[in-house]
């Protein structure tokens, strides 16, 4: 059955955009995308699954967000009534031996404007792949596609959009997405967020202790066509010692982010309302629905306010203070 599925995958792909492959790298460390693929192998597909959803800054990794896309996501089936969003923002990870790598990730809304799920993945050259993944019922599968201009274009002239399909892991179910992309204007770090999580998912119960917090700082990245997103990174934590790293965006007042364990493979989700410096949700593993709730308030950094420069107390000045 994993071969089956596996060729279902390639044959798809193959027939939506010929020359997507594997990732290599040029000697100088940038990614290459050669031009032939016969299959997607399980292990691409789970190096893709664990790249962050907005990568993280470490010793030895700089992070760099360089623009965001916004568009719309569809299904093939003609009885849809009407595409879903998908938002996100895209940039550059590079590491101290110079091998480096384009990324992007976004949120997708399905029609009605619930958030549904994630995508993920790299790009490079005017091509970009990974995976998505719906939150709840843990469909996932490849996503591809292109992007215009390519980097080598000039003109700012020139409308910046990009086209894609997906499919689901055994081929089913298959959709579209198409939008807008826009280059950075500015990243503006804007403060911190700290919060608790329990496991109930109850939310008429009384307050109960947690049985864990989460913490970690939050941004927003303007982009040239003037449109925004808001994206947080952090860590999480339980009350019997166990940790991992956590981290999403915000669109339209609503986040959705995924959680790991220290070994870094993604183990869940994270989703719920940001507004008005608080916000609440919910929290689960893919595929089990949701397991428990969380809450919280974020923050802006201080502004420190600016000192008038005042005359010292006579007692204070220099010659006051010269010994005798």
């Amino acid at each position: 059955m994993k071969k089956l599925n596996i060729l279902i995958i390639s044959t798809l792909i193959i027939c939506i955009f010929p020359g997507l492959v594997t990732p290599a790298y040029a000697s100088d460390g940038e990614e290459v995308l050669p031009q032939d693929i016969d299959e997607i192998s399980p292990e691409e597909l789970r190096e893709l699954d664990e790249l962050e959803l907005v990568p993280v800054p470490v010793p030895g990794k700089e992070v760099s967000i360089t623009g965001g896309f916004q568009g719309v996501w569809g299904t093939d089936i003609s009885t849809e009534a009407r595409p879903g969003k998908v938002a996100g923002l895209y940039g550059k990870v590079a590491y101290e031996n110079d091998r480096s790598y384009g990324f992007f990730g976004g949120l997708w809304k399905n029609s009605n404007g619930r958030m549904a799920g994630y995508l993920k993945g790299r790009y490079q050259d005017g091509r970009f792949y990974g995976i998505w993944r719906c939150l709840e019922t843990d469909m996932w599968g490849p996503v591809v596609g292109r992007y215009y201009p390519v980097p080598t274009t000039n003109s700012n002239e020139v409308c910046h959009h990009f086209v894609g399909r997906w499919a689901t892991i055994d081929g089913q179910l298959t959709g579209f997405l198409r939008g807008t992309w826009a280059p950075l204007a500015q990243v503006k770090p804007e403060g911190r967020f700290n919060g608790q999580w329990i496991y109930d998912n109850d939310t008429a119960a009384a307050t109960v202790a947690p049985d864990g917090r989460l913490s970690g700082s939050y941004g927003v990245a303007v982009f040239k066509d003037g449109t925004t997103i808001h994206y947080f990174r952090g860590r999480w934590s339980s009350q019997e010692g166990a940790r991992g790293r956590l981290g999403g965006l915000v669109v339209d007042r609503t986040f959705c982010g995924i959680w790991n364990s220290d070994n870094n493979m993604p183990q869940g989700y994270l989703k719920g309302i940001w507004g008005h410096n608080r916000f609440k949700g919910v929290w689960g593993h893919f595929g089990q629905g949701t397991e428990g709730r969380l809450w919280g308030e974020y923050r802006p950094f201080p502004t420190l306010e600016p000192v008038e420069e005042n005359p010292l107390p006579k007692e204070l000045t220099a010659s006051a203070l010269v010994m005798k």
